[in-house]
Parts: C-alpha cells; structure tokens; sequence
C-alpha cells in the first residue's frame, strides 16, 4: 500500500482522539473557541475539526476543493462574530497536532530524511491554501455584513416621517455624501408613495456642509417627487451652506424655501386643512 494512503487511513483513525487533543487547548474566556462554550457548540466544534481532518487527510491522496468549506465555515464564524485572530489560531494548533500524528507514523515506517521533508512541505502547503481560501471567504463574508449594516444605518438615517395624512418631514442630519444622497434618494421616494403625501419637507437644520454633487442629486430628488405629485420645500439651510452654496452656483430658486420649520407648518396646515 502507498505509504501517503497508510498516513491518511492512520490520520482519519486517529482523527477522534486528535479532535480532543485540540479542544484540550482551549483556554477560558468567550467565544466559541474558549473552555467556556456552552457543551452543544463544544460538540459542534467537535465535528467540524473531525470534518477538517478528513479534508487535510484526504488532501494528501486525491486534489480537494477547498472553497465549499471555506465559505461554510466563513459564514458561521462571522456571524457568531469569532475575531479572525482566534481562528488563525486554532489553524495553528490544527497544523502541529496534525504534523506531530504525521511525524509519529513517520518514525514507525520506513521514510527517508528526504522524503519526511517532501511530506512536510505537501503538508504545510495544503495547511497554507486553507488558510488563504478561507482568510478570502472571511473577508468577503464580513465585507457583506458591513455593506448590510451600513445600508442599514443610512436607511434609518433618512426618515419620512408623516406628521399629517399630507405631509411628510425629512429630517437629514451629519455628513451627506454621494452614496447617501442616492439612498435618500431611493428611500424617500418609495416612502412618499407609500404615504401618499402631498408635501415633504428637508430639513437641513443638521447638515453642515453640502456639495455641488450631493446638491444636485437632491435636487433630482425634489424632480422626481414633482412628477409623483409630491410638493418638496427644503428648511433650516444653515447660512455657511447658503455661503457655499452662492459660491458654487448653487440654484434654489426652483425650490420653495424656508428658514426653519415653523415657519412652514402653519401654512402648510392652513392649506391641507
């Protein structure tokens, strides 16, 4: 028999008390990874290390697709939150247990000094890719959750609000960027539709700052509204942004402004009275 099959058949034999050598390692503190997991995620710890020797094992004999697993247990990880930190650490104890079983049949089969260190270059490259396919699928996976979370953010940081059956506030405070002006944009329209109001008023009492760019989006925003049947007035321009505004060309003469909104609820109550 080859002696790589011998070496993965011995591995996948020993892969349950290999499994406890590793979960002997945990340290306490929190997490998935600690001593301190609750017993049903130390049983499911279990079985994916059981999973993963088999696929390092089988590694050694045949080509293996690492992907599939990568972007499994990416997931899992980043959603229980596990810093990439612990994982690569535990990929390190994964990779001398394994070679310290592997050095172990070696010594009781007939390899020579040159071919003991082809096994341990094949052994460590086959660690090496894992590592890199999944430090890929864990970026990924976060980079997903930061997008989701960040769209989120930028939805509930754009309000309509719906003050009467007619008319609708949204107030907008921070920094408004490109990508933002275009979320406001997406969600106000869709909201307003859904409300059916008639009016809809910026408030721009909590912004600072605004561009030539984020101007012009939002007044593709009050275009849009106008053709849906939706008057848009913009208040609270704080006069630095009327300054700015003056400076780069800036046109509101096609929009209905205001100072503040105190100034425009009366009147606009008086009208959808």
């Amino acid at each position: 028999m080859d002696k790589l099959v011998e070496l993965q058949e011995y591995l996948l034999n020993n892969a349950t008390k290999m499994t406890e050598e590793w979960l002997a390692l945990r340290t306490e503190g929190k997490g998935d990874y600690s001593s301190d997991a609750p017993q049903k995620v130390t049983e499911k710890l279990k079985q994916e290390n059981l999973h993963f020797i088999k696929l390092v094992a089988d590694s050694l004999v045949m080509e293996v697709c690492y992907l599939e697993w990568s972007e499994k247990m990416s997931v899992e990880l980043a959603n229980s939150k596990t810093p990439l930190y612990m994982v690569l650490e535990n990929f390190r104890k994964s990779r001398k247990i394994f070679w310290d079983y592997t050095v172990e049949f070696a010594a009781n089969h007939p390899f020579t000094t040159w071919e003991l260190g082809e096994l341990g270059s094949q052994v460590h490259a086959i660690f090496d890719e894992i590592i890199e396919i999944f430090s890929i699928q864990y970026y990924k996976v976060n980079q997903r959750i930061l997008k989701l979370q960040k769209n989120m953010i930028l939805e509930l940081s754009s309000p309509v609000i719906s003050v009467t059956p007619k008319i609708g506030i949204l107030p907008l405070i921070g920094e408004i960027d490109s990508n933002r002006a275009l979320m406001i944009g997406e969600q106000t329209l869709r909201k307003c539709d859904e409300l059916k109001l008639e009016y809809l008023i910026f408030d721009l009492s909590g912004v600072a700052m605004i561009d030539t760019m984020v101007a012009n989006q939002l007044f593709g925003i009050v275009k849009a509204l106008k053709v849906l049947g939706i008057k848009a007035i913009i208040t609270g321009i704080r006069p630095e942004i009327a300054m700015t505004g003056v400076h780069l060309g800036l046109d509101f003469t096609g929009v209905e402004t205001y100072g503040s909104l105190h100034q425009v609820m009366p009147k606009l109550l008086k009208v959808t009275s």
